[in-house]
């Protein structure tokens, strides 16, 4: 998952410039422990950097978008989950998506997300 997360980096316009993260972790590595560690597959880790790379298309301000505040917000729209309770520790310890999967069944093989994306 860290290789085609780089990669989905490294092939679009996302850049680690870009986003502001934790200290000493690249944003890049970041998403891609989040992404492992939600056991999430390879489908919603693409559409995931596709909703992250429209918001960092549409951003015009010279502040780096905080990635840490940024993808949970992402997933939430992208699952519906509930992440208003998601502590600062689940965010330090990059757990707040299993956290939040740990009670649900979201998955199915025709789910096809109500977003449209």
């Amino acid at each position: 998952m860290m290789a085609f997360v780089n990669a989905g980096f490294e092939n679009s316009g996302l850049s680690d410039q870009k986003f502001d993260c934790l200290p000493d972790i690249k944003p890049s590595d970041f998403v891609g422990s989040v992404f492992t560690q939600s056991g999430i597959n390879l489908r919603e880790a693409q559409q995931i950097l596709d909703i992250l790379e429209t918001c960092t298309t549409i951003w015009q301000k010279e502040i780096p978008l905080n990635i840490v505040c940024l993808l949970p917000k992402i997933a939430d729209y992208y699952f519906k989950l509930e992440l208003d309770k998601v502590t600062k520790k689940d965010v330090r310890n990059h757990n707040f998506l299993e956290s939040r999967f740990a009670n649900q069944d979201y998955r199915s093989n025709d789910r096809q997300p109500e977003h449209g994306a």
